[in-house]
């Protein structure tokens, strides 16, 4: 593709996005990802119409005047939208598929006066049929919906969009020359880039499509994420010195403070975690923050509070430590930039912001690395179920161990997953290519590598964990191929809990009952040191590099065993998805002629 970054290296396919024709037969596992873009007129070109001797046509839509009418014809135009889709969904255990979204039309054709929230407005025709990709990449596994209509709107829509002169259902680019025919006009042919900017929008706007995608590869693969956003109160997330100054409470926040507290919240609504860090009066700061915010932000939405004169370097290794959260995976927002390089002395590793504040706001909403793929009931609970555990870590130090794991009434439940549309599937895989700490090998899956875990007979083994207070969801899963565990992860909500030790009983249990041995490997990491002693812990005897037991080992007497499960295709368990594949370094482009 030309005018792409660099940074992408693609192959360009052509092919008819009709029914009747077959998708291209190219070697899909040789590509990161493959990006589908499918033709509108072929989809109007077959699309019944509501409307007696009107046939499909790529101008049908004009004699939609009904609502009742646009929306059966948006329905019929969905319903191949999904068959042509189907048609890839082979592909998922192969590549991740990125469907793009229709271009939509630059503006109400019917009229600038006339409803624009009808159906038969092109826009939202054609916003409704974008809403049918998105909802059919729901139900496919290792599929995602890109839109590019706000790429094309920031860009200028008039400098690349081809609609200004041509019928809506082309929906393509601007091309640059004549059409040879035109040029036998009476009149010297015009061609687009006599009238408008067309260099500067293939030069400007098709790179920031390409940057898109790769956005949503890297959002996808959770390259570098940020899980953990440590903020300061005065001139951070409010203006001013609020303990000094008495100004009415809207002065604190009218404009970009407002705007980067949304912007948290939306962060914490993806699943990420806050906390504030503020050399303040904490008894003063909290009622400020009350009065300044009220409803709109509460401390109950920070994972960890420190709010006090002690160094900033100490009070945010108090805060990593709570949340079991690596520097690496942190973001620190400060105002003030001695404070910046004292932390990042400390934590080297550790990313930052300081200065261009009015900033702020768009790179938490924007950076890939504050992203994620969906938005989970997980993800929503993330905050609580953090926080739940750090209430488990006080209660730990005011009773002894024992008594301390027996008032959690801890229920743990396990399930197998022998297959990619297991419904928990997805949020296995995520926690697998996102687990750093407790990652027993530390290597990263594909779906291509799953599918040939599972065609040779392999699969996970998941644990779900709850408590008195708190669902954590799941928190564990175990890969598993003949005798071999091949790599365990546990998400650090639930160290020192036992959860893991659940897990491997259940895993060798499974091996043991068609195996006479079951063996294991560890991978020094650099980041793993927590689960070193793991296959130990299972009573695992090492020799030569191998871990090995034919022995089951015991079940945690304070974990209550919600029932163990046996290597069968026709479990089925409740869940949520998110798969990030890993990256190979370049990706396949289709586009519908």
């Amino acid at each position: 593709m030309e005018n792409m970054p660099q940074s992408m290296k693609t192959a360009h396919v052509l092919f008819e996005s009709y029914l009747h024709h077959d998708i291209p037969d190219v070697n899909y596992e040789e590509y990161d990802f493959v990006v589908i873009f499918i033709t509108l007129r072929h989809i109007f070109f077959k699309a019944a119409v509501p409307i007696e001797g009107i046939q499909p046509s790529e101008l049908a839509w004009t004699r939609l005047v009904t609502e009742d009418g646009a929306r059966q014809y948006i329905d019929n135009c969905g319903n191949l939208i999904h068959q042509v889709m189907d048609k890839f969904q082979d592909l998922t255990s192969k590549s991740s598929l990125l469907f793009v979204s229709f271009i939509e039309p630059s503006t109400n054709y019917n009229g600038i006066l006339v409803d624009n929230f009808s159906m038969t407005n092109p826009v939202m025709l054609v916003r409704e049929l974008n809403r049918k990709i998105s909802d059919k990449t729901k139900e496919m596994s290792n599929a995602y919906y890109v839109d590019i209509n706000d790429v094309l709107s920031a860009g200028g829509r008039i400098k690349i969009q081809d609609d200004s002169f041509t019928h809506m259902a082309h929906a393509s680019y601007m091309p640059v020359g004549t059409n040879p025919l035109d040029d036998m006009r009476i009149q010297p042919a015009y061609s687009p880039g006599d009238l408008y900017d067309v260099q500067t929008g293939w030069r400007e706007i098709l790179p920031a499509i390409g940057r898109r995608m790769i956005d949503a590869m890297d959002i996808i693969r959770q390259v570098d994420p940020i899980k953990l956003l440590i903020v300061d109160l005065d001139d951070t997330l409010w203006r001013g010195i609020a303990a000094d100054d008495d100004k009415p409470h809207w002065e604190y926040v009218e404009g970009w403070p407002l705007g980067m507290v949304e912007a948290l919240l939306v962060f914490k609504k993806r699943g990420g975690l806050l906390a504030i860090c503020s050399a303040n009066d904490e008894p003063t700061a909290r009622k400020r923050f009350l009065e300044i915010f009220g409803s709109n932000i509460s401390m109950d939405d920070f994972v960890s509070v420190r709010i006090n004169y002690n160094s900033k370097n100490e009070n945010i290794s108090e805060i990593l430590d709570e949340v079991n959260i690596l520097p690496q995976n942190t973001l620190f927002i400060d105002d003030n930039p001695r404070e910046i390089e004292a932390v990042k002395h400390v934590f080297p590793e550790m990313r930052t912001l300081s200065s261009s504040h009015l900033e702020w706001r768009s790179l938490i909403l924007t950076s890939p690395v504050m992203q994620v793929a969906r938005i989970t009931t997980e993800s929503v609970n993330r905050t609580r179920a953090t926080q739940a555990k750090i209430n488990r870590d006080v209660g730990m130090r005011s009773l002894d161990r024992e008594e301390w794991l027996q008032s959690l009434e801890l229920r743990q439940r396990n399930i197998v997953i022998q297959s990619s549309e297991h419904e928990n599937f997805g949020r296995a895989f995520e926690l697998i290519n996102k687990t750093n700490q407790f990652n027993t090998t530390g290597k990263r899956w594909s779906h291509s590598d799953m599918s040939a875990l599972f065609d040779d007979g392999g699969y996970l083994v998941a644990a779900f964990l709850r408590d008195k207070t708190v669902n954590n969801g799941l928190i564990s899963v175990a890969i598993v191929s003949g005798n071999e565990i091949v790599q365990t992860v546990l998400s650090c909500r639930v160290f020192r809990l036992g959860a893991e030790i659940a897990l491997g009983h259940t895993v060798i249990a499974l091996i043991l009952k068609d195996h006479p041995q079951a063996v294991a490997r560890m991978v020094d990491t650099g980041r793993n040191m927590t689960c070193h002693d793991y296959y130990e812990r299972l009573g695992m005897k090492l020799s030569q590099d191998i871990f090995t037991t034919s022995d089951v080992p015991a079940y945690p007497a304070w974990i209550k065993d919600e029932g163990e499960p046996s290597v069968r295709p026709d479990l089925a368990e409740t869940g949520e998805t998110s798969e990030p594949p890993k990256r190979k370094g370049m990706f396949r482009w289709f586009r519908g002629r």
